[in-house]
């Protein structure tokens, strides 16, 4: 960044430019020292998310079965990674509203002929994506512990009723 900072003149409309490198150069720094110093941590991570990536495509082979929609593994997979790629390249869209339904209509619609078993596929996902989401707020709702619910702002003056320190 020294050399980025030098080039720039000493205006302050360049002022935000330089902070924006200088904060991607400390997330780079920390991704080197993470794949760097923590190896069985990124191993961990990398392992996690391949058996997300073959439990996707396992959810997609029975789904298809179970509706009617005969699908091999290998095209179960393909399904998932052109979901799994496509959902990263969208990452900025909220929840992959539409994004995952439209994967999967244009690939199934390749395979079989028909953009039926797709959509079918992905308003199945979509539910149970529902219910674990519901779930995680039931959960919450009922192990929450008296630290979580004392620093909420009360209505009359927009504090907590309790001074939390840390």
């Amino acid at each position: 960044t020294s050399t980025l900072t030098s080039r720039f003149p000493k205006h302050p409309i360049f002022k935000w430019v330089i902070i924006l490198a200088n904060n991607i150069r400390e997330v780079e720094d920390r991704l080197v020292h993470f794949y760097t110093k923590q190896r069985k941590r990124l191993i961990l991570a990398l392992v996690f998310g391949l058996v997300n990536w073959i439990l996707g495509a396992v959810e997609i082979f029975y789904t298809m079965n179970f509706i009617g929609y005969p699908m091999t593994i290998v095209e179960a997979w393909i399904l998932e990674s052109a979901a799994q790629l496509v959902r990263a390249g969208v990452f900025f869209i909220p929840a992959g509203i539409g994004i995952q339904e439209g994967v999967f209509v244009v690939v199934s619609t390749a395979i079989f002929g028909s953009p039926v078993p797709g959509f079918t596929a992905a308003i199945v996902r979509r539910i149970r994506e529902l219910i674990w989401i519901i779930w995680g707020i039931v959960t919450f709702y009922f192990y929450r512990t008296d630290a979580n619910t004392k620093s909420f702002p009360t209505a009359e003056n927009g504090r907590s009723k309790q001074d939390i320190t840390f």
